[in-house]
Parts: C-alpha cells; structure tokens; sequence
C-alpha cells in the first residue's frame, strides 16, 4: 500500500508510518527527498534510519521541469524552459530543497535535518547532530553534513574524538545532508532566478547572505551505489552541459572574500590560505584542521 500523505501547499508529502513515528527525534524533524520511482533508494535510507535508529518525514522530489507553481518562474521562462542551461533533474533536485525549506518555514520549527537518498551515514550519525545543535548556537542558516571541503577548514568547536564544528574558507557543494535553520530557509526562499544546480549555487552562499557552518570529517557521504538521477554514468555535468555555469561577478567575488573573512576572522583566514598554498605547492595533502577561538556558548572540546 502506498504510503500515506498529507498535503502542504501543492506538494504532497508521504509522512512515517506509525511505527516510524512512534521513534521520531521529537526535537529535530528529519525530511528525506525521494522521488516516486526511487523505491531502492528509499528502502536503502529506511534501513539507514533504522540502524541509527531515527525515522523521517519522505518529501517526494520534484520531477524535471514539473515545479511546483510557487516556484516555477524562479526556473522557467517557458514550460520545459529552464532560464540556465540546467538538467530537468537539476532543476527537480533544486526545486526540492526549496520545497523542504518552505516546509521548515511553514512549520515554525527552529532547524531540521533535510536529506538525500543517495547517502550513507557513518555510524553514530545522530549523535554528531545532536553535538552539532548543541555546539552552534543560534546564529547559523546552515550546516553542512556531507561536503568533504578543500584545503583547510577552521574547527570552532570539537564535537566529538573525531568530529569538529567548522567554518570553511572554501564553501563545498554537495547537499546530501545538511542541517537548516529556520533564519536560513527563510533566506533561501527568497525570490530569484535560478542559475546553478543547489549544490553549485550553495558554493556561494554569500549570494544568499546565508551562514555557514560544517561537520568535519563529515558523517554522511555520497554513495556511489545508485545511478545519478541528474546526469549520465560517467559523464561529467559541465561536459554534458556544454560549458561551465554563469560565471559570478566581480562584484559577487568581493562580496565572498569579504564575508569569508568576517566570518574566520583575519586570523583564522590567513591560517586557512596559509594551508591552501601548501598543499596547491605540494608541500602537504589532505585536509587540515586549523584551530579557531571557541563559538560562544558552545560545549567544551572534548578530550
């Protein structure tokens, strides 16, 4: 039997199954975006869920160029018309997390945890959120989960032996699991054509004001197991594409340096670059974890 759904807006959202419900984390919802025909994807979170023993509310996602009217000419200037050269799955997978940010704003809910269904989780997964929530405070729109960034990140606060809270000196991409805050939906919905898909859009986030903040290592990955809903098997986007997205402005890129450096501090910054320039020199690889000044109000770091 398909499951059972209520409606919000004009978009029809599958809600838990009573015993799914009967374990949710009451303090934070969790939305994962499924599409309809995704039934393996959607029994491969089911059974992640279960394992780190939380359930979630399924938002069917968006199908192509069928976005929701609310939406549509922030994507299309005419039916199947995208204003980018966009994918329609590009545009469905966008338009989806938008329709996951009006649910949060819709809700009143202070943050949720919005998720893909082509991730897999490490275990203690929710553990690492709750730290997360604990450690942020308030003034964040987003956190992101699954990014592996570049370079350095600046670790505000140790959440865990293994996880750190961190500002990035690169914003990454990938959205398969992030954290939303309420302020920061708000911001997201803001009405504006859509250029990029939501992972490349949300590289520059200062476009949207929005704040950012990140698990590293982070404690859910893309996984390689399903086929790419977007694009071809082993065909790059920009390639298939024709070329690479709308290049952003001067002006946008001085916006950007100036909010990363408000943002890691005139210290935190020059040690991040100071780590870049090693590893593009060869002088060292991998990630490096540079310490910062402790969020105020956020737990000690654990020893």
């Amino acid at each position: 039997m398909p499951e059972p759904s209520m409606r919000v807006g004009s978009v029809a959202i599958a809600e838990a199954s009573a015993k799914e419900a009967a374990g949710r984390a009451t303090e934070l919802p969790i939305y994962l975006i499924n599409r309809d025909k995704d039934t393996g994807r959607l029994a491969h979170m089911r059974q992640a869920a279960e394992a780190e023993r939380f359930a979630f509310t399924r938002v069917p996602a968006v199908e192509g160029f069928a976005v929701p009217e609310r939406f549509r000419d922030q994507f299309l200037s005419a039916p199947d018309t995208p204003h980018a050269r966009m994918f329609p799955g590009e545009v469905g997978c966008y338009a989806s997390h938008l329709v996951c940010c009006q649910i949060i704003v819709d809700s009143g809910h202070a943050a949720a945890l919005v998720i893909e269904d082509d991730i897999e989780l490490t275990a203690g997964f929710l553990d690492v959120v709750r730290a997360t929530l604990a450690a942020a405070g308030t003034d964040w729109d987003i956190v992101r989960l699954s990014s592996q960034p570049r370079g350095a990140v600046l670790s505000v606060a140790q959440l865990d032996q293994t996880h750190h809270l961190v500002k990035y000196l690169r914003l990454p991409k990938l959205t398969g699991a992030q954290l939303w805050s309420r302020r920061g939906a708000e911001r997201f919905l803001k009405s504006r054509p859509r250029l990029r898909a939501v992972d490349a859009d949300l590289r520059y986030g200062w476009e949207s004001n929005l704040k950012m903040l990140g698990v590293y290592p982070p404690p859910a990955v893309q996984t390689e197991a399903f086929t790419s809903g977007i694009s071809k098997a082993g065909v790059s986007r920009r390639k298939a594409r024709g070329g690479s997205w709308q290049k952003i402005t001067f002006a946008s890129r001085l916006k950007g340096m100036r909010a990363r450096v408000a943002d890691l501090g005139l210290v935190g910054t020059g040690k991040c670059l100071a780590y870049a320039s090693a590893e593009a020199l060869g002088m060292r690889r991998g990630i490096a974890v540079v310490r910062g000044k402790p969020r105020t109000g956020s737990r000690k770091r654990a020893d």
